[in-house]
C-alpha cells in the first residue's frame, strides 16, 4: 500500500459569505481539503478569531478530515472573511484588510510540522503583513525534505508587491505564476517571449517547476513547465479546479512522477471535481 503524503495549505483560512451562504476559503483550506479528497494527509496552517466564524470554519474543516491542530486562535482580530455580491452585473469580492491570519505565531508545534510535510503550497495573500510573513518563512526554511510551491496567483487584487513576491520565491522549488505576476518581475524583457524569460527566471532562482495561470476564451488553464518540456492543464472556470489541480501536481511531482504524468493526473482530478464536487478521488488513480 502507497503511504500517505501530508500535503500542507500554508495561508489564509477563510469564511467565504454569499448571497446563499458560507462556506471555507483560503489557500490553506483549500489545499488542505483538496489533500484529503486524495486520499492524503491535509493539513491546514493559519490563524482564525475567537469569534463565531472561526468555530464554523474548524467545525466544517474537521468534519471534512483536514488536520487543523495547527490553525491558531487570536484573541483580538476577526476570523477573515470575504464577502461575494453581485453589483450592477458583476462580482465584487470584499476581503477584510486586517484579519487574525495575518498575525501566525510560530511555535515547536510548527517545527515538528515541517520535518513531516512532503508538500507546502503557499501564496502571496498572508505575505501582506510582515508577522506572518516572516512566520511563514521560518516554517519553510524548517522544511527541508517537502516541496515548496508558492502560488504568486493568491492574492487580494493585481497589485503583486514585487518584494514580497520575491522573498517568497526565494524559498521555493516551483511556482504559480500569470501575466500580472510576471510584468511585475520582469521576468520577459520588452520584445521577449514570455516563455523565454520563463526559462530564465526559472534558472535564476533554481526552480525545479513553474506553472503557468491563464485563460482563453474564458477558459482557464495551467501551463506546466520543467525546464525541459510543457504540457497544459485545461481547466473549467470553476475555482475549484485550479486548486484541486495544484494540489495533484503537487502529489504527483512528490511521487516521483514525470511531468506529462503529473500533468495527466492534474487534469483528470480538476475535471472530476468540477463533476463531483464533494467526492473522493478514485483510489486507484493514485498510483499515477
Amino acid at each position: 500500500m502507497t503511504r500517505q503524503r501530508t500535503i500542507v495549505g500554508l495561508g489564509e483560512v477563510l469564511l467565504r459569505e454569499t448571497p446563499e451562504g458560507t462556506e471555507p476559503a483560503g489557500l490553506a483550506a483549500m489545499v488542505a481539503l483538496h489533500a484529503v479528497r486524495l486520499g492524503q494527509v491535509g493539513v491546514a496552517i493559519s490563524r482564525v478569531g475567537q469569534d463565531e466564524p472561526g468555530t464554523e470554519l474548524l467545525r466544517g474543516l474537521d468534519e471534512a478530515g483536514v488536520d487543523t491542530s495547527h490553525v491558531q486562535t487570536d484573541p483580538d482580530l476577526p476570523t477573515g472573511r470575504v464577502i461575494v455580491r453581485a453589483v450592477g452585473g458583476t462580482v465584487a469580492r470584499y476581503l477584510e484588510s486586517r484579519a487574525a491570519f495575518d498575525k501566525l505565531q510560530w511555535d515547536y508545534d510548527l517545527e515538528d510540522m515541517a520535518q513531516q510535510a512532503d508538500a507546502v503550497i503557499y501564496g502571496l495573500l498572508t505575505r501582506r503583513d510582515g508577522q506572518s510573513r516572516s512566520e511563514e518563512n521560518r516554517f519553510l526554511r524548517a522544511c527541508t525534505g517537502a516541496l515548496k510551491v508558492f502560488d504568486l496567483t493568491n492574492r487580494a487584487d493585481d497589485d503583486v508587491d514585487r518584494g514580497h513576491a520575491r522573498s517568497g520565491l526565494e524559498l521555493a522549488d516551483a511556482a504559480v505564476i500569470d501575466r500580472v505576476a510576471g510584468d511585475a518581475l520582469h521576468i520577459a524583457g520588452p520584445n521577449e517571449p514570455f516563455v523565454d524569460g520563463l526559462s530564465r527566471f526559472m534558472r535564476d532562482l533554481d526552480l525545479s517547476l513553474v506553472i503557468v495561470r491563464g485563460s482563453d476564451d474564458g477558459t482557464e488553464h495551467l501551463g506546466v513547465l520543467d525546464g525541459q518540456q510543457s504540457n497544459l492543464v485545461e481547466l473549467s472556470g470553476d475555482p475549484q479546479s485550479r486548486i484541486a489541480a495544484l494540489v495533484a501536481l503537487a502529489y504527483g511531482v512528490v511521487r516521483g512522477r514525470d511531468l506529462e504524468r503529473c500533468a495527466d493526473f492534474a487534469r483528470r482530478v480538476a475535471e472530476y471535481t468540477v463533476r463531483q464536487p464533494q467526492s473522493p478521488i478514485p483510489a486507484d488513480w493514485l498510483q499515477l
